[in-house]
């Protein structure tokens, strides 16, 4: 059976949290230490990965906008929902009632995070009305966002065909192009947006800078950056300051670069804000590395010198001759003493890449060797702490670092603390797949929940689904939670579509057979259990259920043979508690050991 808890990994990713601050965390109380006064933390960067197609942000208050002062009714996707027309597409001018209805239909999907629905109703609209420019530039934000590019891109250049006037129509392609890198086509778009509203259209400003860098056109970036600036007196793109800044880096304007690395910190302190620029994918232009070096040439040397060069402390001579001799040894301990001097090295030389090597060496030729095993679980919480600092540090507004401090709450039981970031994040994402059952889970996981929240948790199992119509544990958490409301129909629906969305869920084939068996629809139950049975041989319950469903249809030596079966793993499974109670007992009794409790 499918085991679906964490992994050792997941503990020692709340080793490292232990020490990782998170910069977006509300709770002020969590019992890390302060970090080291010097030197000072390096100015955090955003995550270059935010503003790509998977980054969107879907405004709670922009599922249905009002229009005012003459402006259209919209309900565009970040960053085109700060945008303001000052005049109305004039294909939206006579736009038919039922076109209507379905991008208002969209729009409140949309809002109620329903995107199958909202999807739906958008083509719906450009159907009824085929000149419906804003729902054709919603649609393509729409596609955009579920990584359909191509979709996206025809969705968009449908809206220029229909009015070539319409400013949304080049953003909306604009920002397809930069999810692409197309930086030409992201320059061509913005300046076609500029052309029409060059007066106060900060996301085609955004834009046009992005393009520009990414093109080495360094000043045309700053002069198009610094306009945003001065368009944008709320503040609602602060991640302009981050793009500036990456153009005076690349201009090597350290004062300039930290100013409004600084100006960005100051602005971009709500995540859910901190999105509203587009994917530009920004990257400085023109740099080099500075931890590029030369190679320097090495004396011939064989394992033997290189592992004695570890050992006395030589670590930067050693290492490179420590990967290439640990793939040409053939002596067993040899190879271990290399492959743990090279894990050494690398690990107290603060270059824990060069640790994958040997650690893949190690874990393949030596998996039952405790001392290899002891080396690993240190090297991979290491691992874990360097990339748990490197988030925090590279990406502290992103939903990553909400993600992994949820993990780290779950695993200490933390559940409603672990609740409120799965929101957290979902208000920075609301398509990402994996969070509404995440929520939901964290929601249950109480050893008693309340009634309102398994209501609520089932909620967020359905949304889920609306993400991820293939997510085969939502369907089965569903099953459950019909099965305890003594629906089962609608269990046996939910463990039913759990099979086939993954053919080894033990569990879903285990809960359908025991729903068909409950509806005393015997001779449906057998299938699933029989194929439960082959992957968890020794479940005293999948035995037991399969006598009972046996039963039913009168196969009396089946049955019977069941429950001999179910009676022994049963008796197997205790001898196995006892057993680790015994040991437990033996271990509590050494001198110095505290007592434990044995297991119930």
């Amino acid at each position: 059976m499918r085991a679906r808890t964490r992994t050792a990994n997941a503990i020692f990713r709340t080793l490292a949290l232990s020490l990782l601050i998170s910069p977006v965390s509300a709770q002020s109380s969590g019992g890390h230490p302060a970090p080291p006064p010097n030197p000072p933390p390096p100015l955090p960067r955003p995550d270059a990965s935010n503003f790509d197609k998977d980054r969107l942000l879907l405004d709670s208050e922009t599922g249905k906008l009002q229009p005012k002062n003459g402006e259209e009714y919209t309900c565009f996707l970040p960053p085109l929902n700060v945008v303001r027309s000052r005049t109305v597409a004039v294909a939206n001018l006579q736009l038919s009632g039922k076109a209507r209805k379905e991008y208002e239909s969209a729009c409140s999907a949309l809002k109620d995070k329903k995107f199958d629905a909202a999807e739906s109703h958008l083509r719906k609209a450009v159907q009824h009305e085929p000149k419906y420019v804003t729902a054709w530039v919603t649609l393509g934000q729409m596609l955009a966002a579920r990584q359909h590019n191509d979709e996206a891109r025809t969705a968009c250049a449908q809206a220029v065909t229909v009015d070539a006037s319409y400013v949304a129509s080049y953003l909306c392609l604009a920002d397809i192009a930069a999810r692409s890198q197309q930086w030409d086509d992201m320059l061509k778009f913005s300046r076609h947006a500029l052309d029409l509203d060059p007066t106060d259209n900060v996301v085609a400003y955004d834009y046009n800078a992005g393009a520009n860098l990414n093109l080495h056109k360094l000043s045309e970036a700053e002069r198009s950056a610094l306009r945003a600036v001065e368009i944008d007196k709320n503040h609602s793109d602060p991640r302009v300051h981050f793009l500036l800044a990456q153009i005076y880096e690349a201009k090597g304007d350290a004062a300039n670069e930290a100013a409004h690395l600084r100006e960005y910190l100051k602005f971009a302190t709500d995540p859910s804000v901190s999105l509203l620029l587009p994917p530009l994918l920004l990257i400085a232009a023109g740099t080099v590395s500075s931890a590029q070096v030369a190679k320097k040439s090495a004396p011939a040397a064989g394992p033997e010198q290189a592992a004695s060069l570890a050992e006395s402390g030589h670590c930067v001579q050693a290492l490179p001759l420590l990967k290439k001799s640990i793939r040409q040894a053939t002596d067993h301990d040899l190879k271990k003493r290399l492959g743990l001097d090279g894990l050494h090295c690398a690990m107290t030389r603060n270059v824990p890449s060069d640790s994958l090597d040997f650690l893949m060496v190690l874990t393949r030729d030596f998996p039952r060797d405790p001392e290899v095993l002891y080396a690993a679980a240190h090297a991979f919480s290491d691992l874990s702490l360097h990339a748990s600092q490197d988030l925090a540090r590279e990406a502290p507004f992103s939903y990553q670092v909400h993600l992994l401090n949820a993990e780290a709450l779950e695993l200490q039981q933390k559940w409603d603390e672990a609740a409120t970031e799965y929101r957290r994040i979902l208000e920075i994402n609301p398509f990402l797949p994996g969070t509404h059952a995440r929520l939901g889970r964290a929601l249950l996981a109480k050893a008693q929940p309340s009634p309102e929240a398994v209501a609520q948790a089932k909620k967020e199992f359905e949304q889920e689904l609306e993400v991820d119509p293939r997510n085969a544990s939502a369907e089965y958490v569903l099953g459950e939670l019909a099965k305890n409301d003594n629906d089962l129909s609608a269990a046996i629906r939910h463990y039913s579509r759990a099979t086939k969305l993954d053919v080894d869920f033990g569990e879903a084939y285990l809960g359908l057979g025991a729903a068909l068996v409950s509806a005393k629809r015997f001779s449906e139950a057998i299938p699933p259990l029989e194929t439960y049975e082959k992957l968890a041989a020794d479940s005293p319950t999948g035995h037991y259920q399969l006598a009972l469903a046996y039963n039913g249809v009168g196969r009396r030596d089946d049955a019977n043979r069941e429950a001999a079966l179910q009676r022994q793993s049963a008796e197997n499974l205790e001898q196995v508690r006892r057993r680790a109670a015994d040991a437990l007992l033996k271990q509590s009794a050494r001198p110095g050991a505290e007592a434990s409790e044995p297991p119930k």
